[in-house]
Parts: structure tokens; sequence; C-alpha cells
């Protein structure tokens, strides 16, 4: 996307709407969100339970939703007629600018103006068929909901993460797509294998082969998302799995869906 400069780091942005009569359950509680959401509730009420937590949230008519990136949980819609919400998903590749850490809590905002942010959420959904200019006054409004939402946001306590391992996830988070082993993970980290393998598991709670699975697959629903015209064997090669077979049997181990079938959910909420 060539409308996104460097300085904004914003390498995923999409908005959808959603209508459902009278009630909808949507189960996340085994696909971890593959991006930021920030929805706004027009019709219906709803109640998002964090899997990892146990904490609930709820929202209705006037309200943000606010779900973090890498997030788990099951959302529940009633409505005495429809259901109706826009969403927008987005991810950041910087790590200072809502990180790709599950670091922050589900939050629900009330907005004092429903009719302007209405009116906003609704012009977001033509962002993918609009000229430069248009994707320019789109993002001015959505850099303006970050604005109000962000200070509004709770993180979580973090887990502890030994400083030495940064350098071993920095360098999977800019070369994901190239071939990368143990070996060189724990060069970058200056430790040896016998000592950076159950480091970084115990650190993070996957082993280094998982977590550069893991961060692969993220990147790859992002393709999945982005543009339909990619193929499976093409999203593998950019997110440098070896085979696409190899590619569909850890996407679906991950996310519980083939590459297919997720792509056809991914941005609900």
């Amino acid at each position: 996307m060539s409308i996104f400069t460097d300085a904004s780091s914003l390498v995923f942005f999409k908005a959808e709407e959603y209508v459902y009569n009278k009630s909808n359950v949507f189960d996340a509680s085994a696909l971890p969100r593959p991006h930021y959401c920030i929805g706004l509730i027009l019709s219906g009420e709803a109640v998002f339970k964090d899997s990892m937590s146990g904490e609930s949230v709820q929202v209705r008519r006037g309200d943000l939703i606010f779900v973090p990136m890498g997030s788990t949980y099951l959302s529940t819609w009633v409505g005495s007629s429809e259901i109706r919400y826009i969403s927008m998903h987005f991810v950041f590749d910087r790590s200072d600018i809502f990180p790709q850490k599950n670091l922050y809590k589900f939050a629900s905002i009330t907005v004092e103006d429903l009719e302007r942010y209405e009116k906003m959420f609704r012009k977001a959904l033509s962002f993918s068929c609009a000229d430069a200019f248009g994707r320019l006054t789109i993002l001015s409004f959505f850099y303006e909901l970050l604005s109000f939402v962000s200070p509004r946001l709770e993180k979580k306590i973090p887990l502890p993460t030994d400083e030495r391992l940064e350098n071993a996830i920095g360098y999977i988070e800019k070369n994901y797509a190239a071939k990368i082993s143990v070996e060189d993970l724990a060069a970058v980290s200056r430790m040896s294998v016998s000592r950076f393998f159950p480091l970084f598991k115990c650190s993070t709670g996957m082993t280094p082969i998982d977590f550069l699975n893991n961060y692969r697959i993220g990147r790859a629903i992002i393709l999945l998302m982005n543009d339909d015209e990619l193929s499976i064997e093409e999203i593998s090669e950019k997110c440098g799995f070896e085979s696409s077979a190899y590619f569909r049997r850890v996407f679906k181990k991950t996310t519980g869906r083939s590459p297919r079938a997720y792509r056809s959910i991914a941005a609900e909420l």
C-alpha cells in the first residue's frame, strides 16, 4: 500500500459493516485476533468475554468496542430487531505504536456524537476503492479515533521477558520471510543453543520455532485479508514457509481452520 508512509508504520487497514437478525455468537476463543479492532455499535448490544482472563465487557448502541490484537474471546450479540456495527481492523509494524504483543484489555468507550462517528465509520467502508486523497481523509479520521481511544485503554500486567531475547524477537519480526534456524536466533542473542532454547521457551511460553511459525501465521492472515487475489501458495512463500503443504498444516494447527476458511471470518467481531 503505497499510501502508507514509513512514519505511520500502518501495514493493514480494513473496515467492514455487519448486520444480524436479533442474535449472533462469534467464537474466537481459539482464534487469536490477527489485528486490532475498533467497532462502533449502531444497534443491539453485546458481551465480549476474554478467554484468558474471564473478564467481560458489555457494549450497546453508541459505544466503541476495542478488541486487542492477539486476544481470544466469545462475543454474544442480542437485539430487539437487528444487530448492526461497523468495525475497523488495523495492524502497525512498530512495537511502540499498538504493539503486536497482547498488552491491552478489552474496552468499551461511549462516544458523545454518534451521528458524526457513524458518518466517518461509514466513510471508512470505502477505503479499498477510494483514491489517494479519499484514503488520506479516511486515515485522518482513523488517527483522530486512535488519539481518542488510546488514552482510555488499560494495559495488562506484562509478563517478564529476558532482555537478551529481544534481539531474537526483533530478528524474527524483520526476517520472518527468510530461512531462520534456532542457531541463528541463539547467535543474535549471543547465547549458545543449549542456553537459548530453554530460556526462550520459559520467557515466551513457546519454542523458538513455534514462536517463528506463530509470527509467520499472523503475517499470513494479514495477506489473506488484505489481498483476495493472492493464492495460498503465494502467501506461504511470502511468509517464509518451506512449502504450502507445511503452511496449511501449521495454519490449521494454529487457528483451527484452513487458510481459505479463515479468510472468510477473520474480520468479524
